[in-house]
Formats: C-alpha cells, sequence, structure tokens
C-alpha cells in the first residue's frame, strides 16, 4: 500500500513539473530562444575543439 502511494505520488510530482516546465516554455519562449542561439556558437567551438583533440590521440596510436 505504501509503495503504491510512493509510486503516484511520484507520479503527479512529474505531471506538475511538466506543466509547469511547459508553461514556462510558453512565457519566456523568446529568451529561450535567445539563450539557444548564443550557445550555438560555444557548442560548435566545443566539437571542433573534441575533434581536434580526437584526431591528435588517433595520431599518437
Amino acid at each position: 500500500m505504501a509503495n503504491a502511494a510512493v509510486g503516484l505520488f511520484k507520479i503527479i510530482l512529474g505531471a506538475v513539473f511538466i506543466i509547469l516546465g511547459l508553461l514556462g516554455i510558453l512565457k519566456w519562449w523568446p529568451q529561450l530562444l535567445d539563450i539557444i542561439k548564443g550557445s550555438v556558437g560555444i557548442i560548435v567551438g566545443l566539437i571542433g575543439l573534441l575533434l581536434v583533440m580526437l584526431s591528435f590521440s588517433d595520431l599518437r596510436d
């Protein structure tokens, strides 16, 4: 009985967080797009750095 109550609580809490997350995304959509646009350059740079590091480790082997 207690395990079922804990499982039901987790499902309800998860649904509440999903709803709050969706409301947050809808409310702050323009700011979210600015963050995504700003992160693209950093992500591309980190991927390039990773590729260079991997290629150097392949050359050493």
